[in-house]
């Protein structure tokens, strides 16, 4: 069941970016896992706040790629929220 909002087909440079992803999978060709290490100083729920906010104000930035019977598209879900399952571990010094 879909529950975005909005549903659209990729664009020509998503799909090159999709078709090589998919070609190479298995392989961290455009995701750059990152671990940034926080102090005990660190507000998570603000924090979080921050994190929700740059969504709000990017929203390409919360986008999910999905499968149907003819093409990958893309939803956009504006208005979500994410902080709940945002995975933030602070690293206690």
């Amino acid at each position: 069941m879909n529950t975005a909002s909005n549903v659209y087909p990729l664009s020509s440079p998503q799909m090159g970016i999709f078709t090589e992803c998919m070609a190479n999978s298995g392989k961290a060709l455009y995701n750059i896992p990152m671990m940034m290490r926080l102090d005990r100083s660190t507000d998570e729920h603000r924090l979080c706040r921050a994190c929700e906010a740059a969504v709000k104000a990017h929203p390409c930035m919360d986008i999910r790629i999905s499968l149907d019977d003819s093409a990958p598209l893309y939803s956009t879900f504006p208005g979500r929220i994410f902080t709940q399952s945002l995975n933030i571990c602070l690293m206690r010094n």
